[in-house]
């Protein structure tokens, strides 16, 4: 089947088919889950996603730092680690959920049997379709409700994401298998 992959409408034709892969996995409060997440996914080339980085002093599309990160995760100025405000409410009890995206594994086959600039047309055309479907996703679900049963909704600036591409699933029995997808964990602030 051929994709057509020009500009934007093509990138979300490329999401919505690679999206069949897509998983949400919430990320704890607890300081081991903190810690073990900001360390997964503060890896090498992660970069911020979101249109709530500005707000809260990051630079969207710079490299995550692990400082950062684990601070944002604590609802933390990623700057000076004071707390941030949370209009008197209750603090959350998921610090973020994991949106996974992944990839065919016919796809991940080929990109690791490609020669380098097979590769990087490959992790730009998955790089694209994980944005856009953020951008989707940011557009529709980032609402905010307050109030007593969440009644009274309120506007958003979106979303803060550390977007982490990794090519290969965890090793099983010390082995790993290729396996491209895009780690998307959406912190849970407001």
């Amino acid at each position: 089947k051929r994709i057509v992959t020009d500009g934007k409408e093509g990138a979300r034709r490329v999401a919505i088919y690679y999206a069949g892969g897509a998983k949400v996995q919430e990320i704890g409060t607890s300081e081991r889950e903190i810690k073990g997440a900001a360390h997964y996914y503060a890896v090498a080339g992660a970069r911020w996603f979101g249109g709530s980085c500005a707000a809260l002093g990051v630079v969207e599309g710079s490299i995550v730092h692990e400082r950062d990160l684990e601070r944002l995760l604590r609802q933390q100025d990623p700057r000076t680690g004071e707390l941030l405000p949370n209009n008197g409410t209750k603090r959350a009890k998921v610090a973020a959920f994991d949106l996974t995206i992944s990839v065919p594994k016919e796809l991940s086959i080929c990109y690791l049997m490609a020669d380098a600039k097979t590769q990087k047309v490959i992790y730009e055309i998955i790089e694209e379709a994980n944005r856009s479907a953020l951008e989707y996703a940011q557009t529709y679900g980032s609402k905010v409700r307050r109030g007593k049963d969440g009644i009274v909704p309120l506007s958003s600036d979106g979303f803060i994401v550390p977007q982490t591409f990794h090519p290969a699933a965890r090793p099983v029995d010390g082995k790993t298998a290729p396996s491209l997808h895009f780690h998307n964990p959406i912190l849970n602030m407001a």
